[in-house]
């Protein structure tokens, strides 16, 4: 496998550190894949349990947020940055922020918004380059989104802005003690003032799109608008009608067996739809959007969006099964199956994003793309991802060590078609 760091000292200082609590296996998914492939209810009832829990787990953060709030306020510019579902999120809340002095920078540009760009996270010199193109000043404030905390690309982006003597701040899931152990250079986030977002293990393990990035979204919501608490979120959250997802989890599983899924969805929703079909390729190691044999199709009426993602984003077509995704709620094949509360927008996306995320991990455990709860076809495009396939190994076969599966995985030329690194990995034993 071709990599872009020194393999010697990664393999060396991952196999000794400290998990990170992103990448702990949740204690009560261990029969996640069982219970999406017999017991769809349960899974659903689970889910939502995990997704409220962290955000009670937020809430009790609540007072953390003050100290960035009150830079903002003061900011001359706020630029927030982050590779993949960080990423994502930073361009959403700029958009959804509606301030000039706001502004995002995706790791791959906007083209990140419609196909994953996982393999830019290695680079510190990346995320210098791309933020030196904001010129960031003493006045500002960056702010790295990184569930991790030891993304190279936002370390090397908030080192960048150090040195222009702006204000660095990094939004993480993970605490110091925890990241530290993690970086090529623990000094690296010596001046960086960090907030930790810990609200537990991933519902899917090291599937830092679901409740980490859930949990983001919502505290930076709050930080730029003071009206809103963690527990509007958590209301909100309570009243979806989780059940629902009975229905269009089955749905979706029996229909890719004979074609690709259309989502349909109005400008309003178009970006946390898109966010989570996108995510879904690196994820479970699938065809991306545009690819040859994808699973997902996206259609929008949305003519800007349109014209800007020509090639992954399309009209809408007939002859395709269709789950249309709006403001009001779920139609499957022009039937009601799901509907939203009202609420302002910020909290209605993120009641989207939750009933998103749990409604395809379902489908895909349900077609075996994940062993209990550990994602055994993710794409391994970066180094976070290689580590987190041989931890699964061991996982998976506690007999081996982490030194010997690592070397195992370098020395890899390609994976076998049709195969993922964790299984590649299981038959070299």
């Amino acid at each position: 496998m071709k990599v872009d760091f020194d393999i010697q000292a990664w393999a060396a200082r991952y196999a000794q550190a400290p998990t990170l609590v992103t990448e702990q296996p949740h204690p009560l998914t261990c029969e996640l894949s069982n219970l999406a492939q017999h017991d769809l209810p349960q899974a659903v009832k689970l889910w939502r349990d995990i997704d409220i829990t962290a955000l009670h787990k937020l809430a009790a953060r609540q007072q953390s947020l003050q100290p960035l709030q009150q830079h903002i306020d003061t900011a001359g510019r706020v630029i927030l940055l982050g590779c993949g579902s960080s990423g994502r999120l930073a361009y959403w809340i700029a958009n959804w922020a509606q301030k000039s002095n706001v502004h995002a920078l995706v790791a791959g540009g906007t083209a990140a918004l419609v196909q994953s760009q996982e393999g830019l996270e290695d680079s510190a010199q990346a995320g210098a380059r791309a933020l030196s193109a904001f010129t960031p000043q003493p006045q500002d404030v960056v702010i790295g989104l990184a569930a991790s905390g030891r993304t190279p690309f936002v370390l090397g982006a908030l080192q960048a802005a150090q040195r222009q003597a702006a204000s660095t701040w990094l939004i993480t899931n993970n605490a110091d003690t925890l990241i530290r152990p993690q970086l090529p250079d623990p000094s690296l986030l010596d001046g960086v003032n960090l907030l930790c977002l810990d609200v537990g293990p991933m519902a899917l393990t090291g599937s830092t799109r679901l409740q980490a990035t859930t949990a983001m979204q919502v505290a930076l919501v709050q930080l730029f608008d003071l009206h809103y608490t963690t527990q509007d979120f958590i209301a909100y959250l309570q009243q979806l009608e989780w059940t629902a997802l009975v229905k269009t989890v089955d749905w979706e599983a029996r229909a890719l067996n004979q074609t690709p899924i259309q989502y349909v969805s109005d400008a309003a929703c178009l970006l946390t739809t898109l966010a989570d079909i996108t995510e879904r390729a690196p994820t479970f190691n699938v065809p991306a959007l545009s690819q040859p044999n994808t699973l997902w199709q996206v259609s929008t009426d949305d003519q800007a969006m349109l014209n800007r993602c020509a090639g992954f984003i399309s009209p809408r077509r007939t002859d395709l099964p269709a789950l249309q995704i709006t403001t009001s709620g779920w139609l499957l094949d022009h039937q009601p199956v799901l509907t939203l509360p009202s609420a302002p927008d910020a909290i209605l996306q993120v009641g989207l994003k939750c009933l998103l995320n749990c409604h395809s991990t379902l489908v895909m455990g349900r077609r075996g793309y994940y062993q209990g709860n550990l994602m055994t076809h993710l794409s391994p495009s970066n180094a976070k991802l290689i580590d987190r396939a041989i931890r699964y190994v061991l996982a998976l076969d506690d007999e081996r060590d982490y030194a010997t599966v690592a070397k195992q995985a370098l020395a890899l030329p390609t994976l076998e078609r049709g195969m993922s690194l964790v299984q590649c990995l299981l038959n070299k034993n």
